[in-house]
């Protein structure tokens, strides 16, 4: 049997902030995060499979998830908020504020964090970003 998963790559929503003009795409294709520059910041939905990018000197995680209205929702539970940086064809996650915070945590936070670490980021490769290796040195912490 032959399946198809159909991908929407589509210009989210643009913002003005303290600093600067700021367009979101979700599910970017190559030409789109390759206008972002060599830094991006994005958002990863792990239950949606859907992942938010924009340039990283447009706009903050703070600025940019009201936009999307991701504030009220499970967001905790499914998403990973993070930087990436292009090199060798793609980018590579290299830092994660929300992600740094709560290694260092306990209790019920620390095994949110476990559990956000368990899910299949693998595909988040499909529109050129990978969470990976930054989230393979958080599982061996």
């Amino acid at each position: 049997m032959i399946t198809a998963q159909f991908i929407l790559e589509e210009y989210k929503t643009s913002l003005k902030t303290n600093l600067g003009y700021c367009e979101v795409f979700v599910n970017p294709d190559q030409k789109e995060l390759r206008g972002c520059g060599n830094y991006i910041r994005f958002t990863a939905d792990g239950y949606r499979k859907d992942i938010y990018v924009w340039t990283y000197d447009t706009a903050l995680h703070r600025d940019v998830l009201p936009a999307l209205d991701m504030l009220h929702r499970e967001n905790l539970v499914w998403c990973i908020h993070g930087t990436a940086q292009f090199l060798g064809g793609k980018y590579g996650m290299i830092d994660s504020d929300s992600l740094n915070t709560m290694s260092v945590a306990r209790g019920a936070v620390k095994k949110l964090l476990g559990s956000l670490l368990s899910l299949d980021w693998s595909w988040t490769l499909h529109y050129h970003v990978d969470l990976e290796r930054y989230l393979n040195s958080l599982r061996q912490t």
